[in-house]
């Protein structure tokens, strides 16, 4: 039965989470940086102008810039109220991709190693539900295959075994018979091509068998 993922924790991988989170906050800074600084150049230039047409002395960049954060700190503390439960939910999403990376690489390193692997199975929050699919198929493929090999290996097997006590067979039986009917010869008749015909067993008494012999 496919194996459920029991994962616990949001961040698994350091390669995958970590750069995706990484470049999530200097995106994250680098934009409200620049959404800062653009509504003071905004304001920069309605104080010049508001002083040029009323007359009033402009105030120094300084003196602006602390006029200015005085006046719109609420971007920054909701900025800053906000970042957590954002990185948050892109730590649960990047945890719905990297958690079924590291189940299939897993995986394929217990298959690489020869251990049994299981079916996978993610949970119904986890993307990349096409690659369970995928992965399974080739998991049922490749028990298919090893199956096929090994009752291949075993008929081979076995075909070798009976090649092995065939060929001790026809020894026993021919002991067996120079011992109940005495002893013989092969009679080979040949073709006029120089390639045997017929083979027979020629039985030979005993006493011929001695005189064939030299003895008498």
């Amino acid at each position: 039965m496919p194996q459920q993922s029991l994962r616990k924790k949001l961040f698994v991988n350091r390669d995958i989470q970590g750069k995706i989170l990484g470049r999530l906050v200097k995106y994250w800074i680098f934009y409200h940086l620049a959404i800062w600084h653009v509504l003071f150049v905004v304001d920069f230039f309605q104080q010049r102008i508001l002083g040029t047409v009323e007359g009033v002395p402009p105030l120094g960049l300084r003196e602006l810039y602390v006029n200015f954060a005085l006046a719109h700190w609420g971007i920054l503390v909701i900025s800053v109220a906000l970042f957590p439960v954002i990185f948050r939910d892109m730590l649960r999403v990047t945890h719905q991709v990297a958690g079924p990376l590291v189940r299939f690489r897993n995986a394929l390193r217990q298959l690489a190693a020869g251990q049994a692997v299981e079916k996978i199975k993610l949970r119904e929050s986890d993307l990349l539900m096409e690659f369970q699919d995928a992965f399974n198929e080739f998991l049922d493929s490749e028990r298919q295959r090893h199956g096929q090999h090994a009752k291949a290996g075993d008929q081979q097997a076995a075909a070798v075994q009976n090649r092995a006590h065939g060929g001790d067979r026809p020894v026993e039986e021919t002991e067996q018979q120079r011992q109940a009917f005495g002893h013989g010869y092969w009679r080979i008749t040949w073709r006029f091509d120089g390639l045997p015909s017929v083979a027979q067993w020629r039985y030979l008494p005993a006493t011929r068998h001695r005189r064939y012999n030299g003895k008498r």
